[in-house]
């Protein structure tokens, strides 16, 4: 399976990376999406998910429907080809942990 993720950052003051992937061959079943809820070496869950904006999926432009089933896991309905994702993340978190975008810099 090829992924291609494509990050920007088109007004780093509203602290929001846009994020796109491209799923060349998805799962013919329906694409599972998953977040991690932590990092190595923090023993605290941290809920990454809830930093990401309204996820949507279409197939060449054909909208395909994307269900969030969980707290940190979504599913695209099943689609034949490329399976393309967007969505917005927000990063105004300052510490090591999490993720930081402003006029200045983005991490």
């Amino acid at each position: 399976m090829s992924l291609v993720y494509t990050l920007g950052a088109r007004d780093p003051r509203t602290h929001r990376f846009n994020v796109s992937i491209r799923i060349d061959a998805p799962d013919p079943a329906g694409q599972l999406l998953r977040l991690p809820a932590w990092i190595p070496g923090s023993y605290l869950v941290r809920d990454y998910a809830r930093f990401v904006g309204r996820v949507v999926a279409r197939n060449d432009a054909v909208p395909v429907t994307v269900v969030k089933t969980d707290k940190h896991h979504w599913r695209c309905a099943p689609c034949s080809g490329a399976l393309h994702l967007e969505y917005a993340v927000f990063a105004w978190d300052q510490s090591v942990r999490g993720a930081h975008l402003d006029d200045t810099h983005g991490f």
